[in-house]
């Protein structure tokens, strides 16, 4: 419970900080804090790209889980990590109650979408009828998808940048959006055309990495024989430095072991898509994800809407395509 007293003692965390405390879950803090304190003003601090931010007490959220996942997405961000552990913690029926009292609330509906995204499990609530449509992630503080996918259900557009298995979400932090306007695209058109053509194709030998046994054969040539691999990596790995005895300070996590073969699978069917038709990333991405949701086939919905443009033989070789790299058959 949230009271005077308890706050004038300490800060009291709000939103993911005070899920994570609550329910003790083992996880990677969020890399927004949330405290709530009384009296005072918002104030804000940064350490080691981690945000502390303390809010007066008219921020307090309340004392349910579902008002501190609302706080949570409304001023932590959208942590899709945190919130798949979060939705395996607390009772369905609080959520369920909670979306209830308030289902045209434009974070109550994300909270909805995001439950049944990450769980799998529709909740017994009926399609909303009415209301404007949302951004599931807000463009100006995510790089989301273009076109955006719109649900009837809970009437948002799904701007994630992929699917339930692989959904990396980045934020626009000052330092991407500097690189952004320094068009460095442009600056390594002109460093490239400094060089001679053939210097670049020689250089530009292709090798298909994409390819189960030269991504083995690659990593097997910066190994010693003794500890050559014939498989994916069966560990978890990561990218980090050593700042002190014992301690070390990670840049990059790899994907789990047991996702690897299908993000491979992915990233070959983009591959061999992309040879039949060459269409822009975001749309070889869409393409693969409506084959993926009806067992290999592009519905003729989702054909109508946004595929339109390709013809009976292309869409046949791209479902073929889709169907060989995963192991689906029609």
């Amino acid at each position: 419970m949230f009271t005077k007293d308890l706050a004038r003692s300490r800060h009291t965390p709000a939103g993911y900080a005070a899920l994570i405390e609550r329910y003790g879950v083992d996880v990677v803090p969020n890399w927004h804090i949330s405290l709530v304190a009384e009296g005072g003003s918002r104030r804000l601090t940064s350490h080691d790209g981690v945000v502390e931010e303390t809010y007066p007490s008219s921020y307090w959220p309340g004392e349910t889980a579902c008002d501190h996942l609302e706080f949570a997405l409304k001023y932590d961000g959208t942590n899709l990590a945190l919130l798949y552990i979060l939705f395996r913690t607390i009772e369905e029926k609080d959520i369920l109650e909670h979306i209830r009292s308030r289902p045209t609330g434009k974070y109550a509906r994300r909270l909805w979408f995001f439950y049944e995204f990450l769980t799998g499990r529709g909740l017994p609530l009926e399609d909303l009828k009415q209301g404007n449509y949302i951004d599931l992630l807000e463009p100006e503080k995510y790089y989301t998808r273009l076109p955006s996918e719109r649900v009837r259900r809970q009437r948002v557009n799904n701007n994630l940048p992929g699917g339930v298995h692989f959904c990396p979400l980045v934020r626009r932090t000052e330092a991407l959006v500097g690189y952004e306007k320094a068009n460095l695209a442009e600056r390594c058109r002109r460093t490239v055309a400094a060089y001679p053509s053939e210097l670049l194709l020689r250089a530009a030998e292709k090798e298909d990495f994409c390819r189960k046994s030269g991504l083995i054969e690659l990593q097997n040539r910066i190994t010693d024989p003794r500890f050559h691999a014939s498989d994916y990596r069966s560990e978890q790995n990561y990218v980090g430095e050593t700042v002190v005895w014992q301690g070390e300070r990670i840049h990059f996590v790899g994907p789990k072991p047991e996702d690897l073969p299908d993000l491979m699978n992915g990233l070959t069917a983009k591959k061999t898509v992309r040879e039949i038709v060459d269409m822009p990333d975001r749309q070889i991405d869409l393409f693969i994800r409506f084959c993926l949701q009806n067992n290999g086939r592009l519905s003729g919905r989702k054909r109508a809407d946004h595929f339109d443009f390709l013809s009976d033989h292309e869409v046949a070789a791209l479902e073929e395509a889709v169907q060989t790299s995963f192991g689906r058959n029609a």
